[in-house]
């Protein structure tokens, strides 16, 4: 839970820092609003581990930074020390002072665009059921990475193929709403993103293929078609309250399943069941 955090750094509206001028003159951002203010939140739903932070605050301080952060263009902002995006694109800036306040000697790169931190908020948002805010990152990232001035295989950011943009990784699960607990074979997937209708890539630690949900009025089919390796179940919960029956096959042989859970729908297996590679299991859930 949020017990234990300084609730003293938030401002009603985002989180800020609270530093000694005297010990600590230069390198700081004050009362900023820093797009990376939320990465534990972030790493914490990456996990599996819930809201760390106050839910609600969470969900100001998302509106925060992106009402303050992000931008149609750059046009009239100096980009020190880097420039990783030109004046007429848009993109999530590091850090605003939107109240003033800004440090003569602020954090290094504030004034630069990081495409890892624009995949963390955007995941974050998607995290938090936030989907247009998300959307609207990701469209600024990808309109300045469409193949007309950049690779789209090469988010720059400090040097070639930067490792900080690999927190898109997160967004594939954020959108999908992938939880995977190997020590219980417990599988979640919660589609924030095309629900009645959803296909997705997903890998767990020992194989991946494709999850696919559809729903109808009164009935939800879930299949998981494994690719590469093994996925080993005991549950799968997908968003479908109210099931009254639920069936589930592998290959056309039929397996013992039961409905459990009181959120969303679980189908639950009395024993393992083992999805090998190049085979397919069919869950099918009537309300």
């Amino acid at each position: 839970g949020s017990a234990g955090y300084d609730s003293s750094l938030w401002n009603g509206e985002y989180y800020i820092q609270i530093y000694d001028p005297e010990q600590n003159p230069e390198q700081n951002y004050g009362t900023g609003c820093h797009s990376d203010q939320l990465f534990g939140q972030w790493w914490a739903h990456v996990l599996g581990l819930g809201h760390l932070l106050p839910q609600d605050h969470v969900a100001v301080a998302l509106d925060s930074i992106i009402r303050n952060n992000l931008r149609n263009d750059f046009v009239g902002h100096k980009q020190v020390p880097r420039q990783f995006a030109s004046d007429d694109e848009p993109g999530l800036l590091i850090c605003s002072w939107p109240h003033g306040e800004r440090p003569g000697v602020p954090t290094l790169y504030s004034d630069e665009i990081w495409t890892g931190i624009e995949y963390e908020v955007a995941a974050l948002c998607l995290y938090e059921g936030r989907t247009e805010p998300a959307l609207k990152v990701l469209r600024s990232v990808r309109q300045r990475y469409n193949g007309a001035r950049r690779s789209p295989w090469n988010d720059v950011e400090c040097g070639d193929h930067y490792a900080r943009a690999l927190s898109s990784w997160a967004l594939i699960d954020g959108a999908c709403g992938y939880q995977y607990d190997a020590t219980r074979g417990a599988l979640t997937i919660a589609p924030r993103l095309n629900a009645e209708e959803f296909r997705a890539f997903f890998v767990t630690a020992d194989g991946w293929g494709t999850a696919s949900i559809t729903q109808a009025a009164a009935a939800c089919t879930v299949t998981l078609s494994v690719a590469w390796g093994r996925v080993t179940l005991r549950s799968v919960t997908v968003p479908f309250p109210g099931a009254a029956t639920v069936s589930a096959h592998i290959d056309g042989e039929p397996l013992a399943c039961e409905i459990a859970g009181s959120e969303g729908t679980v189908a639950r297996f009395p024993e393992s069941v083992t999805v090998s590679k190049k085979s397919k299991l069919v869950i099918g859930f009537v309300n």
